[in-house]
């Protein structure tokens, strides 16, 4: 089984229009992502260089560690 290569999902919610400052609702997010999965042809979403698919990105917003990967990409 091939390892996925984690994208930070940063520039899918700014390509999305989603903001990720302040409170964040994840059922909220899901709700947008959603819809803009839906408006894409393939299934995928291509920000710059990078090609984010619904499946990983759901998986991402619901891990445990979403609001600690959140905050560190903040950062950076």
């Amino acid at each position: 089984m091939a390892n996925k290569h984690y994208i930070s999902i940063i520039r899918l919610l700014r390509h999305c229009g989603i903001g990720y400052d302040g409170e964040l609702s994840v059922s909220k997010i899901k709700k947008q992502l959603n819809v803009e999965f839906s408006y894409s042809a393939n299934g995928y979403i291509e920000v710059d260089v990078y090609t984010y698919n619904k499946n990983n990105v759901m998986e991402e917003l619901e891990l445990p560690i979403f609001y600690t990967r959140l905050r560190y990409h903040k950062k950076i």
